[in-house]
């Protein structure tokens, strides 16, 4: 058996939701929905249509509708159709700084690693130029904007556990159906030989959000990420190794979307 080289990666919440504002140049026509449904590879993931180059803006808002700033260390585009584009934060100053600058993408997924994450109210993307000359629509599947937490280097072990959703159902003849839904994706990680430090840190994002966003286990893809909720029950209980301190924690977690594979 190969052994996975990639550690268990966690990043806070999508902070991309619906809550956050979109703004599309030129009055086009855009679907907010397909950046943040949850669903990264259908087939009508269109994002503007009738063209091949747009820019639109993303503002930053908290649940209560109120404009908020956002540290980001990682953008994570899925199913993108995007050939040359560029990704800027405005700082609250409403300076800018370049994120990524891209002139022969070809990939339909990418990870963009923010080397010295910005504290930023606003993202402005501007695609100029798609990879199907053929086609005439900018296309994305989803859209992740996070602040990176940690990854765990140490022993980690996944139990994967599909989410099932079943019931029963009687029809207007009288006939008894049964129904099972193994879409969602969900898992137990068992997380070893970590600090203290490493665990409250988790454990905050964990309190304030419920959410957090996570590569589990494959060698790694985009398309093995999962926003998750983390069920709060076993976050207070954990193993310490009296001899190294260390300590192990399992995590319940239950992705958002459906799973892919």
């Amino acid at each position: 058996m190969k052994a996975i080289q990639n550690p268990n990666a966690f990043y806070s919440k999508n902070y991309l939701n619906e809550n956050c504002q979109i703004d599309v140049d030129n009055n086009l026509a855009i679907n907010e929905k397909t950046l943040f449904d949850f669903n990264p590879y259908k087939d009508d993931n269109i994002l503007i249509s009738d063209t091949r180059q747009v820019s639109f803006s993303i503002w930053f808002k908290d649940d209560f509708g109120q404009f908020v700033t956002r540290e980001i260390s990682t953008i994570i585009l899925q199913n993108i159709n995007w050939r040359s584009f560029k990704i800027s934060a405005i700082m609250p100053d409403n300076s800018e700084t370049q994120i990524v600058y891209l002139t022969e993408n070809y990939e339909k997924d990418l990870v963009i690693n923010i080397p010295n994450p910005v504290t930023a109210g606003k993202i402005s993307i501007t695609i100029n130029d798609i990879q199907e000359q053929n086609d005439d629509v900018v296309r994305i599947g989803q859209m992740r904007i996070c602040k990176f937490i940690m990854d765990l280097k140490a022993t980690t072990k996944t139990e994967v556990q599909p989410v099932v959703d079943d019931g029963d159902l009687r029809t207007f003849n009288g006939t008894l159906a049964s129904w099972t839904n193994f879409e969602k994706w969900g898992a137990r990680i068992t997380i070893e030989n970590i600090k203290k430090e490493q665990l409250d840190l988790l454990k905050s994002f964990i309190k304030e959000d419920g959410y957090i966003t996570i590569i589990p286990w494959y060698d790694f893809e985009p398309k093995d990420i999962y926003e998750c909720l983390i069920k709060r029950g076993v976050i207070g209980t954990y193993a310490v190794n009296r001899w190294s301190g260390l300590i192990s924690q399992s995590l319940q977690l239950e992705a958002k979307e459906n799973a892919v594979n």
